[in-house]
């Protein structure tokens, strides 16, 4: 059974954690949670949101909650393509790459020369895929092994680029939509170092009630 190649790829769609509509969802859901905090405690009156806040600052995995944001987005773009092409099936979510700050699938060469047979003939196929619409024009084994070779030294950008071209223009604005209706509470709440949280809140809430009471008898 042959083994099929996948290719790295830089999702489209995605203009990474440091744009406005993804870095809310990292810090949105963290400022909700100190609210909600606040309001539960509410009948003390010791901790407010900001000293909440400061504490899931200190107690989330960032990379983590990145990790499972990128991967809802990725299952939501796998799901647009699939229903629109029929070409989701075949992706596979590898990780966030926080150096690059881009989400990376693995794509499978035969998804990707149905891709370039879908855009072949309409100019939107981009140029670094334009020397293989010929080969898909053929078959057999010969045509299989001549794109790999030649598809190997392609980098996660450009066959981003290629799933682009299969992308509704706009899938960015929506997914954030769904994520944070979703997903974005869900990926803090599996980010956060619960033990040593409450245990920075208890602190936290003994030191203030004590400064309390100091005041209360000076």
């Amino acid at each position: 059974m042959r083994i099929v190649p996948m290719f790295e790829a830089h999702l489209p769609e995605f203009s990474g954690f440091a744009s406005p509509g993804w870095a809310a969802l990292l810090s949105g859901p963290r400022l909700q949670a100190a609210q909600s905090r606040e309001l539960i405690a509410m009948n003390d009156h010791v901790l407010d949101a900001d000293e909440y806040l400061e504490i899931f600052d200190q107690t989330v995995d960032e990379a983590r909650q990145r990790s499972a944001l990128s991967r809802s987005f990725f299952e939501i773009f796998r799901t647009h393509l699939s229903a629109g092409h029929g070409l989701g099936d075949g992706l596979r979510f590898k990780e966030y790459d926080a150096k690059a700050d881009r989400v990376v699938a693995l794509v499978p060469l035969p998804t990707v020369m149905r891709i370039v047979g879908l855009r072949a003939d309409d100019g939107t196929l981009p140029e670094a895929f334009a020397p293989f619409a010929e080969i898909v024009r053929g078959s057999g084994e010969r045509s299989y092994e001549i794109a790999l070779r030649r598809l190997r030294p392609l980098d996660p950008a450009a066959f981003g680029d290629l799933l682009r071209s299969v992308t509704t223009t706009g899938l960015e604005s929506s997914a954030i939509t769904a994520i944070w209706h979703r997903q974005a509470d869900d990926a803090l709440e599996h980010s956060v170092d619960w033990s040593r949280f409450w245990t920075l809140v208890e602190a936290r809430w003994r030191k203030k009630v004590a400064s309390i009471a100091e005041r209360s008898c000076s």
